[in-house]
């Protein structure tokens, strides 16, 4: 009875240690075995992958094959080892500097290794899934369905607030444009502005002093990053989530939705919209400066017509859904999808072109007509992450980024946007909800008000 209580013990142990230290990839016998393998994310920079493999033969070759979330297919790196060794450590950067190469907290990554040997045996390992993550915060999920929140600081109830809003903007979208979630979203919350602005893309140096980024939409990587120190989080945050809606139904390579129809769409979706855009449109009706939605093709570069351009998306959308019904922007989208402009998309759902279009919504808000002569734009650039930015002029949200925070890349030239969207490589996102204001030191406040005059105003908006 002894013995026997001896051997089951035995094998009790050896179970355990089968199931704490399995067998590693390629097992003893086989020509090549990896030893061990590891991701560490050296944000906001890139990632890092380390590697230690053995064979019997010299090793002749290694790949490391990397599948990102709304990339257009795999980057394959090989990475630099000891040639004719059998036994080798890899230590290979991969680097987010460069077009095409921005990655977002939450951005997924799929990873694998080719390794071949002098003899030809080839050893492929089992895709490993990764989410690229700001490792200087100890980050909390809260999910549901398709949806997850990485939030931090025990924000627990305010994570909460986030994925209710989504839920909420998700249901009474999709009935507008007639399409549902169809992969999972990433939401990332982070408490501090200062925290969250090495996640962000650079934007030109006027833009970012005068505009904050209160949310930021990458609709290919299936990302939110959100400022949740902002009080409107529960509107920024449906904003953003109509984004990745609109360029779901909208997903085709051919597909070009103009910034005034995606933005526009996204305030609509907006469950708890803010007053500044109507303000500013107001404006612009009363002093006759509304932009003709045909020069909208692009964002504007001057930080106060960014916020009519957010008030006049909002309005035409609002005009275009309770004039003519819900299912023709639906059926725009899908027309847009197949790759047609939106003149030609217009006048084949609303039997109208941009300009018609333009007209009829101005009539609608007491507007002056278009000019009769409207000068023709330029090709409207690729898509490239654009946040969601807030006024200045208002109540202050968060702290100023000191002038030490270290900026995710050199500023280029503010002459040299081209050079600015290349070096940043940004694809697939939207920065939205801008705020414009003031955002200069004011050397009077110190003058007339000494100490005090500093302090109020370091603590407006940048």
């Amino acid at each position: 009875m002894r013995t026997l209580y001896l051997v089951v013990a035995i094998l009790i142990i050896l179970a355990m240690i089968i199931t704490l230290f399995p067998p590693l990839v390629g097992a003893q016998g086989q020509p090549i075995t990896v030893v061990g393998e590891q991701v560490k994310d050296l944000f906001p920079d890139g990632m890092n992958f380390t590697l230690e493999a053995r064979a019997e033969r010299s090793i002749k070759t290694v790949e490391l094959r990397l599948l990102l979330r709304g990339a257009r297919g795999p980057v394959i790196a090989q990475p630099s080892f000891d040639k004719g060794a059998t036994t080798i450590k890899i230590d290979y950067t991969h680097r987010r500097i460069g077009s095409g190469r921005y990655y977002p907290p939450g951005q997924d990554v799929t990873y694998s290794y080719r390794i071949t040997d002098e003899a030809g045996n080839v050893l492929e390992t089992q895709p490993q899934a990764h989410t690229y993550l700001d490792p200087r915060i100890r980050w909390e999920t809260l999910s549901d369905g398709f949806i997850t929140v990485y939030y931090h600081g025990g924000l627990r109830t305010r994570a909460q607030t986030i994925l209710q809003a989504t839920q909420e903007t998700m249901d009474r979208v999709s009935k507008v444009l007639e399409t549902q979630l169809k992969e999972p979203i990433r939401l990332v919350v982070y408490n501090s502005y200062v925290d969250m602005a090495p996640a962000l893309p650079f934007v030109s140096a006027t833009y970012e002093s005068a505009l904050m980024t209160e949310g930021q939409a990458y609709f290919e990587q299936g990302v939110l990053l959100l400022f949740g120190g902002d009080p409107n989080i529960r509107g920024v945050t449906s904003h953003e989530s109509t984004h990745l809606l609109v360029h779901q139904a909208a997903s085709s390579p051919l597909a070009q939705i103009p910034p005034w129809l995606d933005e526009g769409l996204a305030e609509y979706g907006n469950i708890q919209p803010g007053a500044e855009y109507d303000r500013a449109l107001q404006q612009g009706i009363r002093a006759n400066s509304l932009i003709p939605l045909r020069n909208l093709a692009a964002r504007p570069g001057n930080p106060n017509a960014v916020i009519l351009f957010y008030g006049q998306g909002r309005s035409a959308v609002r005009f275009m859904i309770e004039t003519y019904g819900a299912p023709k922007m639906a059926a725009l989208l899908r027309v847009l999808n197949d790759g047609l402009r939106i003149d030609e998309a217009l006048r084949k759902v609303y039997s109208m072109g941009l300009d018609e279009l333009d007209n009829a919504w101005r009539k609608s808000i007491g507007a002056a007509p278009l000019p009769l002569a409207t000068p023709t734009p330029s090709t409207p650039p690729t898509p490239e992450a654009i946040p969601t930015l807030a006024p200045f002029s208002g109540p202050p949200v968060s702290p100023p980024i000191p002038a030490s925070a270290p900026p995710v890349q050199p500023t280029p030239p503010a002459s040299s946007p081209a050079q600015t969207q290349a070096d940043r490589g940004s694809p697939g996102g939207l920065a939205c909800n801008p705020r414009a204001g003031e955002s200069a030191l004011d050397p009077a406040a110190i003058v007339l008000f000494g100490l005090p005059g500093l302090l109020l105003a370091l603590r407006r908006r940048r």
